[in-house]
């Protein structure tokens, strides 16, 4: 039902929103936290992280998908997935939990991010770059479908929740 009604509002915003509204508004607010001096150091270093990765998305799929309808989609559909990807792993890594039970979640994002490809770059010094440098809040591959690493880092959850239990 849930992931029904979240469809269903989607389409909603897709019929009334011209094309890339959500690409653009969630690039432009990264890129005003990325530039806003009063920012703080977490909310810039996770605006970047998307800055750079909506820049990555949208150079690929000019190149990659068919069409600049398709384009706008695919460019609309990943911003607004990567942002509910990041305000889930935010959620999860504020929670109070031993350490252990935090660094198997930062883990399980880690791994959803690279292991759901949007466009299969081979380009590791360029897409890993975030997950090498241990220093980032966001730790994640830059080339993902963030609609397929969101399924997967909730399963994931659900999975680890449920050994807890």
């Amino acid at each position: 039902m849930k992931k029904l009604t979240l469809t269903f509002l989607l389409t909603l915003v897709a019929v009334a929103a011209p094309a890339q509204e959500i690409f653009k508004l969630v690039r432009d607010g990264a890129a005003r936290a990325v530039n806003n001096p009063t920012s703080g150091i977490a909310v810039t270093m996770i605006a970047q992280f998307k800055l750079t990765t909506l820049n990555y998305i949208e150079s690929k799929a000019r190149n990659a998908v068919p069409g600049p309808a398709a384009a706008d989609s695919l460019l609309d559909n990943q911003a607004y997935y990567l942002s509910e990807f990041i305000d889930l792993y935010i959620d999860e890594i504020v929670k109070k939990m031993p350490k252990d039970e935090k660094r198997k979640r930062v883990i399980l994002f880690m791994d959803a991010s690279k292991s759901n490809p949007l466009f299969g770059d081979t380009d590791t010094e360029l897409i890993d770059s975030y997950m090498k440098d241990g220093d980032q809040l966001t730790p994640f591959c830059i080339d993902t479908d963030w609609e397929r690493a969101l399924a997967a880092a909730k399963y994931g959850l659900g999975e680890l929740d449920k050994q807890k239990e």
